[in-house]
């Protein structure tokens, strides 16, 4: 009987640790499946940011042309999935393009918060453009009325200051911490489209200002 203790002790060791193991697992999974969800959230939010302050620049050089953003958008954050290891890079960067460029219709914006239609309306001129050859109204880099009159400074300084917000529904793809933050998106109100279509997402914002470098137009 004495010798039989260690063994039965022992057994009963092993059924508790694989009793305690089925019952820590789900959890220990759930915990990986989220910090892989969150770092992927967190890359995503950061190609976000750089995105977005590329698209303000490009905005600032080509008079806040809303296309050459969205275009300059779409194609930083084409790399979020880097395309290295892919035998033919330029095809693989193509369709990240093209993918992203379909994501962005319909799960994307950018909005110009400033200049504002006021200061538009304030600041604009008619100007004729020998590039185009023809009239553009738009607020020059340069205008001579607003420097001249120090009440104006500021607004003119403003009005000459590109700032633009970003909107994205990133597509969650972890199982089981795609479903649960797909829900608290969907609970807030955010990401309708896709988390109401069965496809789980997480809403990311940014936003980026540059100084004009061309006169802005709308």
């Amino acid at each position: 009987m004495l010798t039989n203790r260690p063994k039965s002790s022992r057994k009963r060791q092993q059924a508790q640790a694989v009793t305690e193991f089925i019952i820590a697992w789900p959890i220990i999974l759930l915990a990986i499946c989220f910090v892989v969800q969150l770092f992927w959230l967190w890359w995503a939010q950061q190609t976000l940011h750089t995105a977005t302050q590329y698209a303000a620049r490009t905005g600032a050089i080509n008079h806040g042309s809303q296309q050459k953003m969205r275009m300059t958008l779409i194609g930083a954050m084409a790399g979020i999935k880097p395309q290295l290891n892919h035998e033919q890079p330029l095809v693989a960067s193509l369709a990240a393009v093209a993918e992203q460029t379909l994501h962005y219709s319909l799960y994307g914006s950018i909005k110009v918060r400033q200049p504002t239609d006021e200061q538009f309306k304030q600041f604009s001129q008619r100007r004729w453009n020998v590039e185009q050859q023809q009239w553009v109204t738009e607020i020059p880099v340069d205008h001579y009325a607003a420097r001249k009159a120090k009440q104006n400074n500021d607004e003119w300084a403003a009005a000459r200051r590109l700032v633009i917000e970003t909107q994205w529904c990133e597509n969650l793809k972890i199982p089981l911490a795609a479903e649960f933050l797909g829900l608290i998106a969907k609970r807030r109100g955010e990401c309708l489209l896709g988390n109401s279509a069965g496809q789980p997402q997480w809403p990311l914002n940014s936003s980026a200002e540059h100084e004009m470098l061309s006169g802005y137009r709308k």
